[in-house]
């Protein structure tokens, strides 16, 4: 594994990188769970808190 910094500066914050991990970038892990997160996306209203404010039409 590699440590690399945030920034140029050398800061306390590392990150680790796995260069393993690449394998999986694109990759769907969880099909079945995406398809239900999905639906439930595309057929469920927001709350009325959380939706976005739109003016009155005249």
């Amino acid at each position: 594994m590699q440590k690399t910094s945030s920034t140029p500066t050398d800061r306390k914050f590392y990150s680790v990188v796995d260069p393993e991990l690449d394998k999986y970038e694109g990759v769907v892990l969880f099909p079945d769970k995406l398809a239900i997160a999905n639906e439930v996306l595309r057929t469920k209203e927001l709350p009325k808190a959380l939706r976005p404010k739109v003016p009155a039409e005249k």
